[in-house]
């Protein structure tokens, strides 16, 4: 299974979550065109939903975490020039 391989992931527990994502209405399967063995995955237009949404809260959290670590770092450099110049 390609897909378990690009994730690095057990290809039984990959076809576990296929399977709840596709119960979830999230993903279709559809059989691959150029090779009868395998099948192509697609977003539904829920699935689409979701992953925008998933995609919005990843990157504001994001925001919020490397800007506390900036100001986190800028207050330990206020600390040692401070500390420089009272040495």
């Amino acid at each position: 299974m390609r897909l378990a391989e690009h994730a690095k992931t057990d290809v039984m527990m990959t076809s576990k979550v296929l399977r709840s994502l596709e119960s979830k209405k999230l993903l279709t399967r559809q059989p691959d065109p150029e090779d009868s063995r395998a099948n192509c995955l697609f977003l539904t237009l829920e699935g689409k939903k979701l992953v925008e949404k998933a995609v919005h809260i990843v990157e504001s959290t994001d925001k919020l975490f490397f800007s506390i670590l900036k100001d986190e770092k800028n207050f330990r450099s206020s600390l040692l020039d401070l500390r420089q110049q009272n040495a």
